[in-house]
């Protein structure tokens, strides 16, 4: 299963994955490129006593600091192009995997989620959809001050577009507030509530493992 978090700015996606892995126990980083000596990690895959391992790309290992402007975490934190991470995606459910993810807002990745699930990949979207007020309250208190309540509220009915684009196109796909979607999504990995926490980083140390393939052709 490929979970993608949508939503503007400041909706939350960051914060719901962070108490989606919480819910799980061991971890290991992936790294790429396997055969250089510098990696750099592209993500996370978690395991837990019972269900499929969940791999998760980005970095939310990171403390997060109100008065420093750091990526929240996620997609934004990775340094590379948007057709390699949905190879990693890929490569993910090829072994076995369940895999969650926030779209970035920045770019059209909503055709390559549609062609996932052309495909016959069990591909699902999640629009966390919150006010533009709140959204940009959780923006500013991460400690950036300089996006406007315009962006979050042109950012927000992108998201709602998108919603119906998947839709259109068959994609399973459901518009919640923060705690419905946090609720679907554990609903989705058959993780009990009581098994996520309030707050994100778990404290555990990641096992590098390295990522043995290189990037495929993939629907574009």
């Amino acid at each position: 299963m490929i979970i993608s978090l949508r939503g503007t700015n400041g909706a939350g996606k960051s914060t719901l994955v962070r108490r989606v892995i919480a819910a799980y126990g061991f971890e290991q980083a992936l790294e790429y490129p396997p055969e250089r000596r510098k990696r750099v990690k592209m993500g996370t895959v978690y395991s837990r006593e019972s269900g499929r391992p969940l791999f998760v790309p980005g970095h939310y290992d990171v403390p997060r600091n109100p008065g420093r402007r750091i990526p929240n975490g996620g997609l934004d934190t990775m340094p590379r192009d948007l057709d390699f991470i949905y190879d990693l995606i890929w490569d993910a459910h090829d072994r076995g995997e369940d895999v969650l993810f926030e779209g970035r807002n920045r770019e059209d990745s909503s055709r390559r989620l549609i062609e996932f699930h052309r495909l016959g990949l069990d591909a699902r979207v999640v629009v966390i959809d919150v006010s533009e007020s709140l959204a940009l309250k959780s923006v500013r208190a991460r400690g950036h001050d300089g996006l406007r309540l315009e962006t979050i509220e042109k950012l927000r009915k992108k998201a709602l577009r998108e919603y119906d684009e998947f839709r259109d196109a068959g994609v399973r796909a459901v518009i919640r507030d923060r705690s419905g979607a946090e609720g679907k999504v554990l609903q989705w990995l058959q993780i009990e509530k009581s098994e996520s926490v309030r707050s994100g980083d778990t404290g555990r140390a990641a096992t590098p493992i390295r990522s043995s393939r290189s990037v495929r052709s993939r629907p574009t």
